[in-house]
């Protein structure tokens, strides 16, 4: 069994952060501009590169997520109680609000597109679709991906801790299954939502365990 260690805090994080929401920012000021608004405009090249260049937000913050899961846990036993309170956490403080703040968007929604007054089990339906789906606003499918990634935390975690050739290779075994996924969604599978999956970002995912595992010597 695995010796429980106290992690050090790493305020180096915290600019990692800091660097990640400036370029979600970033991309939410000028994607409406740079995708229709400011075609015509003089300052469109300028909009534009700064849609592209900072999208490296959103994989910044897939890469945190799993960096700090890993960081955290890789040097503990997994166990009931391991598991009672890791998803404990995340019902509290990712799936509820994620419920709420969905049906708020929805009633929200509804309300505008003057569909409120459909009858309860089309609305119900409907509802649970975007819920399960991500899609109740653009935004949310991040949530989305990120709770399957902790669904999923418990057994990836026990794979790393079972195979050091895994934890050496994480990052091409990472790429490879996440662009296997693509390439057979492409031609094969046809996903429409493929964003909304989190194995669309397995590299970014198996590359956070990379880091963590082996961040002492980083």
């Amino acid at each position: 069994m695995m010796a429980r260690q106290q992690k050090e805090r790493l305020p180096q994080l915290d600019i990692f952060r800091a660097l990640a929401i400036l370029g979600v920012l970033h991309v939410h000021a000028t994607s409406y501009a740079a995708g229709i608004q400011a075609m015509e405009s003089p300052y469109y090249w300028i909009l534009n590169f700064v849609n592209i260049f900072f999208k490296f937000g959103t994989p910044s913050f897939i890469f945190l997520s799993s960096f700090v899961l890993f960081y955290n846990y890789y040097d503990r036993p997994i166990d009931r109680g391991m598991i009672r309170r890791f998803y404990g956490k995340r019902m509290s403080y990712i799936l509820l609000p994620y419920f709420v703040i969905s049906l708020g968007y929805f009633v929200l929604a509804q309300t505008v597109n003057g569909e409120l007054y459909l009858p309860i089990t089309e609305q119900l339906q409907f509802f649970l679709y975007r819920l399960l789906t991500g899609s109740n606003y653009t935004h949310l499918y991040f949530v989305f991906i990120s709770i399957q990634f902790y669904i999923l935390f418990p057994f990836l975690l026990k794979m790393f801790q079972s195979s050091r050739w895994l934890v050496r290779w994480a990052i091409p075994v990472g790429l490879v299954l996440q662009w296997a996924f693509i390439f057979m969604n492409k031609f094969e599978w046809q996903i429409v939502n493929k964003g909304s999956l989190s194995i669309s970002y397995l590299a970014y995912y198996f590359m956070g365990a990379f880091v963590a595992v082996y961040f002492d010597r980083f």
